[in-house]
């Protein structure tokens, strides 16, 4: 029978509000959140503290001790900890009652032996379980498996005999067995190292003028990690010194702990309804606390784990790295062990320019710390995939070595600026392209110290973290979602224009590169199973002069600060506020964001042409550049095909600086003449394959890495689209359509890598080892495709494409491209010819 005891009126307990109350001897906090009421205990599983009155974000709420937070729903602890009992709650008239029924209910952990221990120097409680009894008793000492390692614990309370196997808290951490003597001896040796890790933290403390005393230290049972604890209160100036002392406890773990622990009263709540606040989705309030990016990456890279904690997962992307697992070992993991994470390192390469070194101390990078292959990115950067987490530091550290960075490659801010990468040298258009793109790459970087003290030189910069100028354009929260810009020209559309949040298509006037129309709100990702998310081209909204970009466009990225979408991410894009307002009413605001100076119209220029520069091209100073395909953008040695040492062995021989293409490619340049005899040998003594000898197919074909490295893949792309073009290939010659122009586009998922809304064909994982088929692009970028078939098996892919060819072959207009004819028909047309 249930007990339902009084604990509040239903007035007390307004929407938002609060109330901390005791029940027998439980102390219980009670939250009206929408509408719904939930109870849960207010003594925090780690030490003790009141819950209840901590910060609360919409149903997360934070120790005020020491941070843990709690899901107030459910009492789940999101720190890996202990979670909070979680009492039903009932309404009779305008009472408020709390069924404090005492429940063998333990969550996931029914049929585990719950045992209460004492661990630490300074005494932590905790419950840990065990699937097998083990006979203890109060006072033993056992070995257990806690959140901060494996530990010795003495047993408060044990299951008594007859007792069930579950209990109503679930167990924090492991009982692994009894202590043995050799256990005991093992303890008493492990003296000696903490106290020199000590010494050297008091030092380290003192040298910095932090305001803390180091005042003990442990080392944990596993000689893994040593916990130094210290009176004040806690700051991340500890983080750095925590990787320090690890150098010189012989690779172990250094974990800083407070122990200035607060007066364990009831703390009461007000029960005014506070005022309220815009809704935040769960990565705005990751954000808005990581003090600019922080987080705690620096303490958990000294954590001996394959893995980050998932705030700090969302974290790293600013900083250009993501964690992933390895897809392929998923298949045959043994039961009961986790993922094999690693990490994908991406670098932010402005307009895709590089020194021959640096392209060469990158491919270094994937032979120390990688896969050993090397990737360029559909937007001019490059990739480093497989690297381990003990490996992450110094592959971003020796990223910034040489001259390159990885800070703002991915995350909400403004990602990697492209530009179309031609070096034709004495044609100021495309220099004062290239500068256009430098300079919105170095005005829109992030500002925060942050990167430099985490993977540069570890220290503290003078930035005050708490000063909202830190972040002048982005502010505390940076933007709601990534943000992309790219300058094209109007004859050479090879970055996709359209496909920006701002593209920039130059306005030449008499051989003078007098301003840029602007498009806004171009984005390509989408969520098929979420209606209202769907790719977008930009909308030509205003001309700007040369010498008024930087301005305008930081009003614009301003506007989708301030107006985006920050409670739904998959409504996040400023493609989405463009659709909601239209671009009459966002250029309005823009222009009073620029203190309502009125922009231009735009002028009467259009995307008319696109290059993908490859082969030996004059680059109008005597020398040349030399376009290199690269299949999918993965630089390897696989087989015969020996790309990774061929290109290692030209870079090595001639110096030349590098650019990276928007079709992933590589543009060499600052050739003498003289060295395309030599240079070509090498090619062929490699295996490398010229574009003169590559289908026409497969020369505009694109991939995304998809399967085994990609979180969001659903199919494979990468490793076999390869393959699809080979047989693309046979089919296109016996049709006669060997020599046409198109692209295929294949990703693993809609998130759209490799632009495949805007493709001849794109091929787009729906479903496990499944495609949908979508036609009717166009090469120039500036047509979105349509649906042709869905949930297309991959063996099946050429089958339902052949009968579209051969309606193609034999319908055609003169000079029709594939895309432009399946636009011209239509679906239903398509269909009905394909069907016969």
């Amino acid at each position: 029978m249930a007990e339902l005891i009084k604990v509040a009126r239903t007035d007390q307990l307004p929407d938002g509000a609060r109330k901390l109350c005791s029940v027998e001897d439980r102390r219980i906090a009670i939250f009206n959140l929408g509408g719904s009421l939930y109870a849960i205990d207010n003594r925090c599983t780690h030490r003790d503290g009141p819950v209840g009155a901590g910060e609360l974000n919409d149903a997360v709420i934070t120790c005020p001790w020491h941070g843990w937070r709690f899901n107030v729903t459910s009492g789940r602890c999101l720190d890996g900890g202990g979670d909070l009992r979680c009492y039903p709650v009932h309404v009779e008239g305008n009472d408020v009652l709390i069924d404090v029924t005492p429940t063998d209910q333990s969550h996931d952990d029914d049929g585990i032996y719950c045992y209460l221990v004492r661990y630490g120097r300074f005494g932590h409680v905790s419950r840990v379980g065990s699937i097998n009894r083990i006979a203890c008793r109060r006072g033993d000492r056992v070995v257990v498996n806690t959140s901060r390692g494996v530990e010795f614990a003495e047993v408060l309370d044990a299951p008594q005999d007859g007792e069930g196997r579950s209990d109503q808290e679930r167990p924090a951490g492991e009982l692994l067995r009894l202590a043995t003597d050799e256990d005991k001896q093992r303890e008493a040796e492990l003296g000696d190292l903490h106290q020199r890790v000590l010494r050297a933290s008091e030092a380290l403390i003192s040298g910095r003028g932090l305001s803390v005393t180091a005042v003990d230290a442990e080392q944990l049972f596993d000689r893994q990690t040593i916990i130094v604890y210290y009176l004040g209160e806690p700051t991340e100036k500890l983080g750095p010194l925590a990787v320090e002392l690890s150098k010189t406890a012989d690779q172990r773990r250094v974990q800083f702990e407070p122990i200035d622990l607060l007066p364990t009263t009831e703390t009461e709540v007000s029960e005014q309804r506070p005022e309220p606040t815009p809704k935040r989705s769960k990565q705005e309030r990751i954000k808005e606390s990581s003090q600019f990016l922080r987080g705690t990456i620096m303490n958990e890279l000294s954590c001996h784990t394959d893995k980050f904690s998932p705030d700090d997962v969302s974290l790293l992307k600013f900083h250009g790295t993501y964690q992933q697992d390895d897809r392929d070992a998923r298949k045959g993991r043994v039961p009961g062990v986790g993922k094999r994470h690693m990490f994908m390192v991406r670098l932010r390469i402005p307009g895709g320019r590089l020194m021959a070194g640096q392209l060469l101390g990158t491919l270094d990078l994937c032979d120390r710390f990688a896969d050993g292959t090397l990737r360029v990115t559909t937007r001019q950067g490059l990739q480093v995939h497989g690297v381990a987490k003990g490996n992450l530091w110094q592959t971003i550290h020796d990223v910034n070595a040489s001259l390159l960075t990885t800070l703002g490659a991915c995350g909400d801010v403004v990602r990697n600026v492209m530009c179309c990468p031609a070096p034709q040298r004495n044609d100021r258009v495309r220099s004062q392209m290239q500068t256009t793109a430098s300079d919105l790459a170095k005005h829109f970087a992030p500002r925060t110290s942050a990167y430099y003290e985490i993977w540069v030189d570890g220290e503290k910069r003078l930035e005050q973290s708490s000063k909202s100028n830190v972040e002048p354009i982005y502010g505390r929260a940076y933007l709601p979602r990534k943000f992309k810009i790219g300058v094209a020209l109007p004859q050479d559309n090879c970055i996709d224009v359209y496909t920006q949040d701002v593209g920039l298509l130059a306005v030449v006037e008499a051989g003078q590169l007098v301003g840029y129309n602007l498009l806004v709100g171009g984005g390509l990702g989408n969520t098929p199973s979420v209606k209202n998310t769907f790719p977008r081209l930009g909308d030509t909204m205003a001309f700007v002069p040369y010498a008024k970009v930087l301005r305008v466009v930081t009003a614009i990225v301003e506007v989708q600060r301030d107006h985006g979408n920050r409670e739904n991410r998959r409504r996040a894009r400023m493609k989405y506020l463009l659709d909601e307002w239209g671009v009459d009413r966002f250029k309005t605001r823009v222009e009073q964001y620029l203190d309502d100076e009125t922009l231009d119209d735009p002028r009467p220029v259009t995307v008319h042409g696109i290059e993908d520069h490859l082969g030996w091209q004059a680059q109008g100073d005597g020398k040349f550049y030399f376009g290199l395909f690269v299949e999918n953008g993965r630089i390897k040695d696989d087989g015969d095909a020996r790309l990774k040492t061929g290109l290692r062995r030209i870079l090595e021989r001639f110096r030349m600086p590098v650019r990276l293409t928007p079709q992933q490619n590589l543009l060499l340049w600052n050739l003498q003449p003289l060295w395309k005899d030599e240079m070509f040998e090498l090619l062929r003594e490699a295996g490398i394959k010229t574009h003169d000898v590559i289908s026409t197919v497969r020369r505009h074909a694109m991939a995304c890495p998809a399967l085994p490295t990609c979180g969001l893949a659903i199919t494979e792309a990468e490793r076999v689209l390869p393959g699809l073009i080979d047989e693309l290939e046979t089919l296109l010659a016996k049709l006669d359509l060997n020599a046409d122009e198109f692209t295929v586009r294949m990703t693993g998922c809609p998130n759209a890598c490799v632009r495949p809304y805007t493709a001849d064909i794109g091929l787009v994982g729906k479903a496990v080892g499944k495609y949908t088929i979508l036609v009717g692009g166009k090469m120039l970028g500036d047509r979105l495709n349509f649906i042709y078939k869905d949930m297309v098996p991959l063996n099946e892919v050429l089958s339902e494409l052949l009968p579209l060819l051969i309606y193609f072959k034999s319908d055609r207009q003169p000079a029709e491209t594939l895309g432009d004819f399946c636009h011209r028909k239509g679906l239903e047309d398509l269909r009905r010819f394909s069907a016969k």
